[in-house]
């Protein structure tokens, strides 16, 4: 089976030995724009983020499994896959943890004022702030109670917040 791998999953040898191990023949496209390495009608399989905005899908006349690099499949024509009866499979979760440590940094960077404190060290102040809010106790509202907000409210609960999440209704 013919594997399109291209650069938005990255050249990791050790990965395509494993692919070929599988039984996939292991092709590798750096840039999604560029013109493939085989002819469309002879890839079965890829992994890629936006190579269906650069390459029209109805040419993948042997496409049975797409992996995106993304969460979202707002990159993907869904409708020819859902038609074609072409599997997909997401990054779903893979971001999450990132994601959620980096709210709660920032949430903490805005409220110790770390700004303040970064440019009075760079200046050699040590001018005392007395009035520094803690997060323990405080609500946080999470907007979207996906992955990113379920890993945002476990940190935030373990600053002691209490959390509240709001979330779109099917």
């Amino acid at each position: 089976m013919n594997l399109l791998i291209t650069g938005a999953f990255g050249r990791c040898e050790s990965h395509f030995n494993d692919f070929a191990e599988l039984g996939y023949k292991v092709w590798f496209l750096q840039n999604e724009v560029d013109e493939l390495p085989l002819p469309y009608n002879k890839i079965e399989a890829v992994i890629c983020n936006g190579l269906f905005l650069h390459h029209d899908i109805k040419k993948f006349t042997s496409l049975k499994l797409i992996h995106i690099t993304s969460a979202g499949y707002d990159r993907i024509p869904m409708k020819y896959i859902k038609e074609h009866g072409i599997k997909v499979y997401n990054a779903k979760g893979v971001y999450s943890v990132p994601m959620a440590e980096y709210a709660l940094c920032g949430v903490l960077s805005l409220y110790k004022s770390m700004k303040f404190f970064a440019e009075n060290q760079r200046n050699h102040i040590w001018e005392k702030y007395r009035t520094i809010p803690e997060l323990f106790g405080k609500k946080v509202c999470i907007v979207g109670c996906g992955n990113v907000g379920t890993e945002c409210a476990i940190r935030f609960s373990a600053m002691g917040c209490k959390i509240i999440g709001v979330d779109v209704q099917p």
